[in-house]
């Protein structure tokens, strides 16, 4: 084992030690454009633990833990987010730090939709490094790109937590956008006994009512299910369904495709 990475497994188990916050992690491994910003605030709100993200950074790119950070809040309740396929360093930093993360999807054609739209505004991975490129192109060569470019990771981050699930590798809660909107109350209800956590349905509804009135709390986009295949050629729909085809073992139908193994 590198030193440094001794140490530092070291130093978290001496903070975590020490500290009466140690079991305190929400931690939410999501889709972009899954409503997980508002899932952790409202989580945040309830258990009244910090929203910290436990990474480099939080902007258009891929996440993934960064022990230093997970360190420095170790004497803190934290509700965290982030972008975070199920890579083996990952795994590796959550079994040793007791981190149990709800899993968070969203129909993959409701996801294009909602990333075209937003990356008009703020492109995302390597969308990003197109400038005003992606700006001036018609409606349908922009889903292509979000389609050739970003679908496949959305595909690999859904294969590799179904492959913890599997193999039993963490306990993991796995919901979807479509399930958490459907019924707010319930699947929080529902994540909030995942973590231990002692709430009651008056102050979950106080949570949503407060996150959903605050715009910025709640980044909500438009929001509605099924817009995803109303703009998508059928082309482009079977170009996504085909690309999770190869994961022939693999069930994808939470994400809206009906490929089964």
């Amino acid at each position: 084992m590198h030193p440094t990475k001794s140490l530092l497994k070291r130093l978290y188990t001496i903070t975590a030690a020490l500290s009466s916050h140690s079991n305190e992690r929400i931690f939410i491994a999501c889709f972009p454009k899954s409503g997980s910003t508002f899932l952790r605030n409202v989580l945040a709100e309830i258990s009244g633990y910090k929203t910290e993200e436990i990474c480099v950074g939080v902007k258009n790119d891929e996440q993934d833990i960064y022990f230093p950070a997970l360190i420095d809040q170790a004497f803190n309740g934290i509700s965290s987010r982030m972008h975070m396929k199920a890579k083996d360093q990952n795994i590796e930093v959550m079994q040793q730090c007791g981190i149990r993360p709800v899993v968070l999807v969203r129909n993959i054609f409701d996801v294009v939709a909602s990333l075209r739209d937003h990356c008009v505004h703020t492109p995302v991975f390597a969308i990003s490094h197109m400038k005003d490129i992606y700006r001036a192109m018609p409606q349908e060569q922009q889903l292509d790109v979000i389609i050739d470019m970003l679908v496949p990771w959305y595909i690999e981050f859904f294969a590799s937590w179904h492959r913890v699930r599997e193999n039993n590798a963490l306990d993991i809660y796995l919901t979807s956008y479509e399930q958490v909107m459907s019924d707010k109350p319930k699947t929080i209800q529902e994540i909030c006994g995942f973590y231990a956590i002692q709430t009651s349905g008056e102050k979950i509804a106080g949570a949503i009512a407060l996150i959903e009135k605050d715009k910025k709390r709640s980044n909500f986009n438009v929001g509605r299910t099924g817009r995803g295949k109303a703009c998508l050629s059928d082309k482009q729909v079977e170009k996504i369904s085909r690309m999770a085809g190869y994961f022939k073992d693999i069930d994808f139908s939470l994400i809206g495709v009906t490929h089964k193994p």
